[in-house]
């Protein structure tokens, strides 16, 4: 059965580790099993994908950071439970790339409205 929220996450490792521009719409439909029409009926298209796939990792990681950051009462100890965050969450996972940020910094042509 499709799992949309599973289709998500795939999508951030894919665009995580290719970036916008170095993802085609077949690696995107190939990383999260599902058919390049299921791909347009769900998201959208590639970008509106793109931007549900940022607002996601955005949601889970930054905010995960944020709330380190803030929980100790010195900063540097809010400091040091970010890195210690950062440092779980990547021995935590299967897929490294995913942790290098989702190069969301990386220069792309926004589309015209």
């Amino acid at each position: 059965m499709f799992d949309p929220d599973a289709a998500l996450d795939e999508a951030i490792a894919i665009f995580s580790q290719h970036g916008y521009e170095g993802t085609s719409a077949a690696a995107l439909t190939a990383e999260m099993c599902i058919g390049r029409q299921s791909l347009y009926d769900t998201f959208g298209d590639k970008w509106q994908l793109y931007l549900s796939a940022l607002r996601r990792y955005v949601d889970r990681s930054v905010a995960t950071q944020i709330l380190a950051l803030r929980a100790a009462p010195r900063a540097l100890d809010g400091i040091a439970a970010h890195f210690s965050v950062l440092i779980d969450d990547a021995c935590a996972s299967s897929r490294p790339a995913y942790h290098q940020g989702f190069r969301a910094a990386e220069c792309i042509e926004l589309p015209s409205i």
